[in-house]
């Protein structure tokens, strides 16, 4: 719980996410997902999670997302278009291919990606160029790059009772 939830407020934090945001996060029902995904929820915002197989689906469903898509399917993003149109936020772990498609998802203008893992063992693949075509930001968080003092106050909010169900 010290260092996912510590990643996981970082994350919200960096992403300024505000009520009226439509948020995905990537890889949803795993440590630092399922800690977005309620830490969003409870921001306010509209999360879409973005899971593979339908246990992970069901889990993040039941901490709250609105929308759940398995992104191990080949439309997966066609299916969050349809379902929300386009994300002012995405909370990107996953890299490679994925990563592609959630930066297409973005809002132009207003869109935000916050880069804070690639479990896929692949970077991020879009076109840098694009971040300022669209007007986009594109942010990186690690939390060992972080001075012990700001990882000490992003412990104290994750592991403070009632941030997360």
């Amino acid at each position: 719980m010290l260092g996912q939830g510590a990643t996981a407020v970082g994350v919200v934090a960096a992403a300024a996410i505000r009520p009226e945001d439509t948020v995905l996060v990537e890889a949803a029902a795993g440590g630092v997902g399922s800690l977005l995904v309620q830490l969003t929820k409870r921001a306010g915002a509209t999360v879409i999670a973005a899971a593979r197989g339908e246990k992970k689906l069901a889990v993040a469903k039941r901490l709250g997302a609105d929308v759940v898509i398995d992104y191990s399917t080949p439309d997966w993003y066609e299916r969050v278009r349809d379902a929300v149109g386009s994300v002012e936020v995405v909370l990107e772990t996953t890299g490679g291919a994925v990563s592609q498609a959630a930066f297409d998802l973005l809002t132009p203008g207003t869109g935000r990606m916050v880069i804070y893992g690639t479990t896929s063992g692949q970077p991020p693949r879009f076109d840098p160029l694009a971040v300022y075509h669209r007007g986009v930001s594109v942010i990186g968080f690690a939390s060992v790059a972080l001075t012990p003092e700001h990882l000490a106050q992003l412990l104290d909010q994750g592991v403070r009772p009632g941030r997360c169900r």
